[in-house]
């Protein structure tokens, strides 16, 4: 349904935003090394 593809695409969203920042942290961790 529409909606189970709204949630769908919401959890991808989040997905890749924590994505993001974890491999901005381990970026930034590696500069620190």
């Amino acid at each position: 349904s529409l909606f189970s593809l709204f949630l769908f695409a919401i959890f991808l969203f989040v997905c890749c935003n924590f994505l993001s920042i974890y491999c901005y942290d381990a970026s930034q961790n590696a500069k620190t090394l």
